[in-house]
């Protein structure tokens, strides 16, 4: 719905597509996929890892692209998704290629681009503002945010071994911010008494909250890895 809202309010016409996580690859994504492809009779497809795409480009003979920043080597061999990558025309890599061994059977013809960081509203010249606006101290408070990236609850691990760490920390002015999405009203229980630790749903202006941050604890996702590292947040 992000992505969605995106496009609409940058002068184009999206269509959303209604699918949920991890529904990329099932047959309720394929006859919407299907039905837009038939209507528009596009030239090109690129597609950001909705792989069953290029079954169906591969179908109606129309050449595709695809975009990655991986080479889904954790997968096993018989996963869904290598059989479809492999039936892309040609596969863009938004990373380094010192950071990546091809696989042998990685057939499609690759580019490495390096990463492609998006533009942001806030960079360290702006802590001050980012604190104000979050209601955090602006200049003395130390502050931690602990992100894991997704929504599924058996991250809750991490919230839970950042916190004990953080209460074992001997700083006086200090702040936990956790991004905890769905667990977040189990987390504000939990932690009603502490005013030290805000608990906070996902946030889609993470630039504010990085640079808010002095220390960013987070799940080793592709973009928040590049974005704080470009943004030249420390992180763990």
């Amino acid at each position: 719905d992000k992505g969605y809202t995106y496009f609409l309010k940058n002068g184009f016409r999206p269509f959303n597509l209604g699918l949920k996580q991890n529904e990329e690859l099932t047959l309720k994504a394929g006859l919407r996929i299907w039905s837009i492809i038939r209507k528009f009779k596009p030239d090109l497809v690129v597609s950001d890892e909705v792989f069953i795409v290029f079954h169906i480009t591969k179908v109606l003979k129309i050449p595709s692209v695809l975009i990655t920043h991986w080479f889904f080597e954790t997968l096993n061999k018989k996963h869904p998704i290598i059989p479809a990558t492999g039936k892309a025309d040609c596969a863009i890599f938004v990373d380094t290629s010192e950071f990546h061994t091809i696989p042998w059977d990685f057939n499609v013809y690759l580019t490495f681009v390096g990463p492609i960081i998006r533009e942001f509203d806030y960079t360290l010249r702006d802590r001050k503002r980012a604190r104000n606006e979050l209601g955090i101290d602006g200049g003395t408070e130390k502050v931690i945010l602990v992100t894991t990236g997704g929504r599924y609850r058996d991250r809750s691990r991490l919230f839970d071994v950042s916190v004990e760490a953080f209460k074992a920390l001997d700083i006086k002015k200090s702040r936990l911010i956790l991004l905890a999405g769905e667990l977040r009203e189990e987390y504000r229980r939990r932690f009603k008494n502490d005013d030290r630790i805000i608990v906070r749903d996902f946030d889609w202006e993470m630039d504010r909250l990085m640079v808010a941050s002095d220390l960013v604890i987070c799940k080793g996702t592709f973009s928040t890895t590049w974005e704080l590292a470009y943004l030249g947040v420390p992180s763990i």
